[in-house]
């Protein structure tokens, strides 16, 4: 029996990531094999070929988070929620595993070029992620509880509109990474104080 498809991402957006399945809890998507969102800062080369689901968001604050389960099983495999004012100015929270083998929380912020930074070693591959947006500042925080967010990054984007915000597959040097987003929120108020995550 197919499950009935949750209200945060639309039939049409579901529909347009060939691998995403919607499930009673959330989404799930698989990436393809060779597969990322980034573009170097060395050469310029933009790569856009993660599997991507997003909505659109008009709201100037807000909160978007997801417990995401990664099946990472590659270097840089990864699931991820993705903040987008455009194609150019677009930033991603991973959970991301490491050159070391570990899953960990990494930052991706591009504006023009991406800005790649890794943050810590998480205990095990499933964690809650959190992007908050107060008009062009945004936060990303992470916790292993949903009680304690730790804050990862502070940065901002260049835009007072609308943002898509939604959820990522990738496996750049893999052969594709299964990823589970569950308890997907958004709410529509930004954080009274980014750096203590509340």
């Amino acid at each position: 029996m197919t499950a009935e498809l949750p209200p945060f991402f639309s039939a049409e957006s579901i529909a347009a990531c060939e691998s995403a399945r919607a499930n009673d809890s959330g989404v799930e998507i698989t990436s393809g094999a060779m597969t990322d969102l980034f573009t170097d800062p060395g050469s310029g080369h933009a790569e856009a070929s993660a599997a991507v689901v997003t909505r659109v968001v008009n709201e100037p604050s807000f909160q978007f988070s997801a417990r995401v389960h990664a099946g990472l099983r590659s270097t840089f495999d990864a699931g991820a929620l993705l903040v987008r004012a455009d194609e150019s100015h677009w930033a991603k929270l991973c959970l991301e595993q490491s050159v070391d083998g570990a899953p960990t929380a990494v930052s991706v912020v591009t504006r023009g070029l991406s800005d790649d930074a890794n943050g810590w070693t998480l205990p095990g591959a499933d964690a809650w992620m959190r992007i908050s947006r107060d008009a062009e500042t945004f936060a990303f925080h992470v916790s292993t509880d949903k009680a304690s967010w730790e804050l990862l990054r502070i940065f901002s984007l260049p835009t007072h509109g609308p943002v898509e915000i939604g959820v990522v597959a990738q496996s750049p040097m893999g052969e594709g990474c299964h990823v589970r987003f569950s308890d997907l929120t958004l709410h529509p108020h930004g954080l009274t104080d980014p750096r203590s995550g509340e």
